[in-house]
């Protein structure tokens, strides 16, 4: 058996890593500070000598690297040489960072909480929100930053809370991710374990396989009229089938679908004796009266609110033909009247939404219609003079509430329709996207918000289209120059050293923790580091990508190669196959998920980081560029353009990386459909 490893033998590994890094740094110092210590001593000193350079580097005021004795001491002095709330500490900014730090967390997790807990209850959920909460992580929080700091600063909210609410949108991702696989984790048989508890009558059905001659249980077996509250106790296996207020024994065994351990209402068999008692034909005329109705939601509010809101704006429509003000007319009768098709394609879809629709065709003509009673309010709002008061009134966003519940309606439909295929299996994320859009455009012409703050998507539409030529050269300069460049790099040297350091667990225990710390280092005190190395084209982007995506998957593959088993490695060894040959044709294939794991998380980083190198040093073109120049100018819809650029590249990117692991790994337990 295996022991753990001393403090001695965990602390080593680690001290000589970092001696490694501190050669190397040292060296690295002597190499970029030379140039410019030959130009500003050496000048007028042709006989220098090599010690005399490399000392004069290490100790070069303003250096391109400082030597890391240099920042020994300046952390020193930043920490120890000033009171704590002076604000040339280190220690006062690190209180005001992390204050923003912790409670954004707090937020984050709290939120992935509530999401994942949602995804895991409502199917159509998951199916509409979980796919954009991943594209989320491909915008660059630098350009949305600036956008969420003046928002919450027009309603007086400053200080601590946007920080936070920056935080709360780097984290709430990974603890979604986590909790919906951990919701789902359980198997069927703890599912099914978890059933029992459901049942409603006194006494929980304790079962056991078929063919066991009897059971040392008491099962209740319900009443009949010549029993009223009383249950018989006898054991299940002295019982006749058919006898009046006995149980079957047959009809206890546990099943996998679980329908003979809950009673009626949660969608199961009848209880035991519940033939005697009437209850079936109530249940079947309860039925055949939910059949005529059309499906067991019908006269639910909600579905009513459905089918009356749409009725209240067409009836204004007609009621009021025509508004009319001091300095004029507001809105004629002609104007309102092309509205009504548009409103009873609403009051048509919510009618439909009282009966099931199956059929992917009924469907589909079900979400046309609730896309046509979108366009009523959206033309209401196109069509009103700014110069007049609002023609919006009550009725309006009665509408809107009625627009809301049709497009909930919808999702639900389109997402049991259960669709396969490379778009059918996205629909449900589709129709959702396409909603939050149409509200969107609806209350910023609605609140008749400034463009500056929020533009509408017809405005960033239009200044996509504008601006296309510039925004395709910023993304050939981002994307194919810096992201993929930086991400070959990275992930093949992350890999090709995860599988070198796979044999020594020394170097194992010395970089593993050494990646934990890299992964804290923040992104813009490293970006304007490399910039300054490498210079303002893409291969200063390129190297911060390396740096981002080489850690993630170092770690993924060393935890993949270890994930093979012991069996399998036994078996190999009894085929005669050397380490190479094992790791070949089973610990690299066992390692894949791991891998693809890495590949699908740093595609976003990479996109990020190289948007955010940008930032800090760029040529005139790429999309960092692009978005922190227009954001200078106000030019908010052309910054939106911009991060909807990088959003739709990075969701590109990693549904191409989905359908490579799907592929590639299709044996994965992760992967097969049930």
């Amino acid at each position: 058996m295996a022991t753990e490893p001393s403090v001695r033998e965990r602390a080593l590994p680690v001290l000589a890593v970092l001696a490694a890094i501190g050669v190397v740094w040292y060296l690295a110092a002597v190499w970029l500070n030379a140039p410019q210590v030959i130009e500003r001593t050496f000048a007028d000193r042709p006989d220098w000598a090599w010690r005399e350079l490399v000392a004069e580097t290490w100790r070069m005021q303003r250096p391109v690297l400082p030597a890391p004795h240099q920042i020994a001491i300046d952390l020193a002095d930043s920490v120890f040489g000033w009171p704590i709330d002076s604000p040339r500490s280190l220690i006062y900014h690190a209180g005001v960072t992390s204050g923003a730090t912790l409670l954004g967390f707090v937020l984050g997790t709290l939120l992935g909480a509530v999401l994942a807990v949602a995804i895991v209850l409502l199917p159509t959920l998951e199916r509409a929100v979980f796919p954009w909460i991943i594209a989320s992580q491909t915008v660059p929080v630098l350009a949305i930053a600036p956008i969420i700091i003046v928002i919450l600063g027009n309603f007086n909210l400053t200080g601590v809370l946007p920080k936070a609410i920056i935080s709360m949108y780097l984290c709430f991702f990974p603890v979604v991710v986590a909790m919906v696989k951990g919701l789902r984790s359980p198997g069927v048989f703890e599912r099914e374990l978890m059933h029992l508890c459901r049942v409603a009558a006194p006494g929980v059905l304790e079962t056991a396989p078929a063919g066991v001659a009897a059971l040392p249980v008491s099962v209740a077996a319900g009443r009949d009229r010549g029993r009223p509250r009383r249950r018989d106790r006898r054991r299940a296996a002295y019982r006749r089938p058919g006898r009046p207020g006995r149980a079957a024994a047959h009809r206890l065994v546990l099943r996998q679908h679980g329908a003979d351990l809950v009673c009626t209402r949660d969608g199961g068999a009848a209880r035991p004796g519940a033939h005697r008692g009437g209850g079936t034909r109530r249940a079947r005329a309860r039925g055949r009266r939910q059949a005529l109705m059309g499906a067991p939601i019908f006269g639910q509010p909600r579905q009513i609110l459905v089918a009356l809101l749409p009725l209240v704006f067409a009836l204004q429509a007609l009621w009021r033909p025509i508004a009319g003000t001091q300095d004029g007319r507001v809105l004629e009768w002609s104007a309102q009247a092309a509205l009504l098709p548009y409103a009873l394609a609403a009051v048509v879809a919510a009618v439909l939404s009282l009966w099931p629709l199956r059929r992917a065709g009924a469907v589909l003509a079900f979400v046309v219609l609730a896309g046509l009673a979108a366009v009523a309010p959206l033309t209401l709002l196109a069509q009103q003079d700014p110069a007049a008061p609002p023609a919006w009134d009550a009725g309006f966003w009665l509408y809107a509430v009625a627009l809301a519940l049709l497009a909930g309606v919808s999702l639900r439909r389109v997402a049991a329709l259960d669709l396969q295929g490379p778009v059918g299996a996205q629909a449900t994320a589709i129709l959702f996207g396409a909603w939050a859009l149409v509200f969107w455009q609806l209350l910023i012409q609605a609140f008749e918000v400034p463009k500056v703050l929020m533009p509408a998507p017809s405005q960033i539409w239009t200044a996509l289209v504008a601006s296309w030529d510039t925004l395709f050269v910023d993304f050939v300069q981002t994307v194919l120059h810096a992201v993929l460049i930086g991400y070959a790099i990275g992930c093949g040297a992350g890999f090709a050293v995860g599988v070198l350091i796979d044999r020594s667990p020394f170097l194992q225990r010395g970089l593993l923790p050494l990646s934990a710390l890299a992964s804290t280092v923040p992104l813009v005190g490293v970006a304007p580091i490399f910039v300054m190395w490498f210079g303002f084209d893409w291969p200063s982007k390129a190297a911060v990508v390396a740096l981002m995506t080489f850690f993630p998957m170092l770690v993924n593959t060393l935890a993949g190669l270890q994930s093979a088993g012991a069996m399998e490695l036994d078996l190999m060894r009894s085929y005669g196959a050397g380490y190479w040959r094992s790791l070949a044709m089973l610990r690299i294939p066992v390692a894949l998920p791991f891998v693809f794991n890495a590949l699908k998380v740093n595609s976003t980083l990479a996109l990020i980081g190289a948007i955010v190198a940008e930032f800090f040093g760029s040529p005139i073109s790429g999309l960092g560029f692009r978005i922190s120049t227009e954001a200078a100018r106000l030019n908010m819809p052309v910054v939106w353009a911009a991060i909807l650029v990088a959003a739709v590249s990075g969701s590109l990117a990693f549904a191409l990386l989905a359908w490579a692991e799907r592929r590639a790994t299709f044996w994965h337990p992760s992967l097969r459909k049930s």
